[in-house]
């Protein structure tokens, strides 16, 4: 479905016309039913009228109805799924970053001993390990997650716009 602002007078049959002499008298029919406010007998200049769309149409003559608020929309989308997406990769990158650091000390031969002394430093040193771990798995899947969202999110939007024509 489009939009086609008249420009100057006009009647049904030269909308209709459009659509070409075979298709006319169905594309007036859809018209009709797509503008019941309309005076059929006398379309004034600055009408909005509603128009299905027409194979040889030109595009210059109608807008579609959606504009470009698919465009739009997938474009916010698209950024606000990339911010997200970034955000992640910084904070993995930083709990990382801690990681290599934490498992650095505990590497060292003064923390080995000290972790050999003492059973429960050594659990919390293999707890945090732990925790480290399960951080990195975690952004991972946020990130995969995320990239399901944008993936479905184009499924619905390629649904929605031809659904709206």
């Amino acid at each position: 479905m489009r939009v086609k602002v008249i420009n100057s007078r006009a009647d049904l049959e030269a909308l209709g016309s459009a659509a070409g002499q075979e298709q006319a008298p169905k594309h007036i029919e859809q018209i009709q039913q797509l503008n019941p406010h309309l005076d059929v007998k006398n379309i004034k200049k600055g009408t909005v009228v509603l128009v299905p769309d027409a194979p040889g149409e030109r595009d210059t003559e109608t807008r579609s109805v959606q504009g470009d608020a698919f465009a739009d929309l997938r474009s916010q989308v698209d950024t606000a799924l990339e911010a997200s997406r970034a955000r992640v990769r910084r904070g993995y990158g930083a709990l990382n970053d801690s990681a290599k650091e934490v498992t650095a000390v505990l590497k060292s031969a003064a923390v080995k001993r000290a972790l050999e002394a003492q059973p429960d430093l050594k659990e919390q040193a293999e707890a945090a390990t732990r925790v480290f771990k399960q951080d990195a798995a975690d952004a991972k899947a946020a990130e995969q997650t995320l990239k399901e969202i944008g993936d479905r999110f184009e499924q619905e939007l390629e649904a929605l716009a031809k659904l709206l024509g």
